[in-house]
């Protein structure tokens, strides 16, 4: 029912958190801003994704879909810290970013924490996850 989805819709309006994913995700990285934060010998490496037009567009139009579609109740800050999983049950916590956002944003965001979380890990506990 579009109705029922609308008056839930409103219930989970959140913009002062919903602006802060916005800026951490998807303005922040993208320039050279004081939460960014990253080891000096990447600095090159940084600046040249700081330099990509064609990526800027990109995470342009990955933006306007988070501020425009909404298509489901989603989490709006899934990470790993976030979910609690047992043999029995799992739980997922924190859910006060939660609001009507765009299919898929949730999962990318889980995934790409996963991948920063391996990237980041000292090399002798590197091992297939």
């Amino acid at each position: 029912n579009q109705q029922e989805k609308k008056q839930l819709a409103q219930s989970f309006v959140n913009p002062e958190l919903c602006k802060i994913t916005e800026d951490l995700v998807f303005t922040d990285p993208f320039f050279d801003h004081e939460t960014n934060n990253f080891e000096d010998e990447l600095r090159n490496d940084v600046k040249a994704l700081w330099d990509d037009d064609k990526l800027h567009l990109e995470v342009a139009k990955l933006k306007h879909k988070f501020l425009t579609e909404g298509d489901a109740l989603i989490h709006g800050d899934l990470h790993t810290g976030s979910i609690f999983a047992s043999d029995e049950e799992t739980k997922i916590i924190d859910p006060e970013f939660a609001f009507y956002g765009p299919f898929g944003f949730d999962i990318g965001q889980f995934f790409a924490n996963l991948l920063l979380n391996a990237l980041s890990r000292p090399e002798q506990q590197q091992e297939p996850l």
